[in-house]
């Protein structure tokens, strides 16, 4: 009950500013994530279909050379949907040829560093961040 007690100052102060903060920076970690896989997929010529960040419903978004680019609802995650990367369904041969553009069609080495670019890109930004930290303090 001691909540019903602040002003809104008290309030935002307390409560709503530090989770608004929370927010924003988790949402820039997976930002930075997603943009890892998403430039690499890129480099290594695979098509992009859609790069979110968050889950749940579209809030909004543009198109951006083919590629979806939008914000969901809920921003405690993300993802980048590539041309036939299609995690559960079957491979058998009546499907065909993949698309020369598609995840399926690129060797694994191609694969994996699409996969691990993520997680690259995460501990660049971790040093950068905690390098302009340390300079600004």
């Amino acid at each position: 009950m001691e909540i019903l007690a602040y002003s809104i100052a008290e309030l935002w102060a307390r409560w709503l500013w530090p989770i608004l903060l929370l927010v924003v920076g988790i949402g820039l970690v997976i930002f930075v994530h997603e943009l890892g896989h998403f430039l690499m997929a890129k480099a290594v010529g695979i098509k992009v279909e859609r790069f979110a960040v968050g889950i749940g419903w579209r809030l909004f978004g543009v198109n951006i050379g083919g590629t979806d680019c939008c914000i969901k609802a809920l921003p405690i995650g993300g993802y980048v949907k590539m041309l036939g990367q299609e995690d559960f369904a079957r491979l058998d041969e009546a499907q065909g040829r993949p698309d020369p553009g598609s995840y399926a069609a690129k060797p694994i080495s191609a694969r994996l560093a699409v996969i691990s670019a993520g997680v690259v890109m995460n501990i660049i930004f971790s040093v950068a961040a905690t390098f302009l930290a340390l300079k600004a303090g």
